[in-house]
């Protein structure tokens, strides 16, 4: 199956509306850092997606840097 290219605000939509989730859950990794998103993975051995790979590497790291999936 392709991966689909879907924007980050359509993303979280589904989840706000369609599940219930208080906050869409890339809204929630800008929160909680994308680096610090990046290191759970890593650590308990899961594979990081490409794309918060990218952010990482290009400073995007959520919330705290003013930039990750959103602008802040």
């Amino acid at each position: 199956m392709d991966e689909l290219d879907l924007e980050p605000t359509t993303v979280d939509a589904c989840m706000l509306l369609g599940a219930g989730h208080p906050m869409g859950p890339l809204k929630l990794l800008d929160f909680v850092g994308l680096d610090v998103a990046q290191s759970i993975g890593e650590q308990i051995g899961e594979e990081v997606p490409e794309r918060i790979e990218a952010l990482v590497a290009a400073g995007r790291l959520g919330r705290k840097t003013g930039a990750g999936f959103y602008e802040y």
